[in-house]
């Protein structure tokens, strides 16, 4: 099998395992909603899946009988070549570790609210001293997610400003 545009194949050995590299595209794109398609094609193939983020695009590592391998590899295959073929975009905003509570809301509802809202997938990652928010998604869905994430935290500075509370710092998004 031939390596797709966009992919390159670490290990073209078919046997218990393989990787297979893609090059721009995000890490959301080959998990899917909710993890949806990661889930669908281990439980699909048998093959145990694994993603790892790279700079420049996602590593997939996949391993199994010689069967599961070659499946769950064609599956991932048709995803990256699609995910590749659409105009989704990843940015991502930076906000004071203390903005996190505000941005996560009561049990989740504020990420629940973007997926459900704007159609993006939302990542959290907290890095002391900062929190940066991963939204991924179509241009106009993305800038609708970061417009809502803003006010979000606007407003939880506002309020905490007229109780008194000092407001955490603001930092810049990065791209």
């Amino acid at each position: 099998m031939q390596a797709m545009p966009g992919v390159v194949e670490a290990n073209p050995e078919h046997g218990g395992s393989r990787t297979l590299e893609f090059v721009g595209i995000s890490m959301f794109s080959l998990l899917g909603p909710g993890n949806s398609q990661i889930k669908e094609m281990r439980q699909k193939t048998g093959a145990d899946v694994r993603l790892r983020r790279k700079e420049d695009g996602v590593t997939v590592d996949i391993t199994g009988t010689p069967e599961q391998v070659q499946q769950a590899a064609a599956m991932v295959e048709e995803i990256g070549t699609a995910a590749q073929a659409t105009d989704t975009v990843t940015e991502t905003l930076e906000f004071p570790s203390a903005a996190s509570g505000a941005i996560i809301g009561a049990g989740g509802a504020n990420i629940r609210m973007l997926k459900q809202q704007c159609k993006v997938e939302v990542v959290l990652e907290k890095q002391d001293p900062v929190c940066l928010v991963h939204i991924n998604g179509n241009a106009a869905q993305v800038q609708q997610a970061k417009t809502m994430l803003q006010n979000v935290v606007k407003h939880d500075t506002q309020t905490a400003a007229a109780a008194g509370t000092p407001p955490p710092a603001p930092s810049a998004p990065s791209a």
